[in-house]
């Protein structure tokens, strides 16, 4: 019994599927970026900045 074969399998189903992984990586970006962007917004707002 393997304790890690099922991670094992999906570290080699990612890494079989770079553009896939790149992709994802992107998403999660651009997605990180519009929460950052609000919650700095708000930061300045409450400090008076803007």
């Amino acid at each position: 019994m393997d304790y890690f074969a099922d991670q094992r399998l999906q570290k080699d189903d990612y890494l079989n599927r770079p553009n896939d992984v790149s992709d994802l990586m992107v998403l999660g970006k651009d997605k990180a970026k519009a929460v950052a962007t609000k919650t700095l917004e708000d930061v300045k707002k409450s400090i008076g900045m803007l």
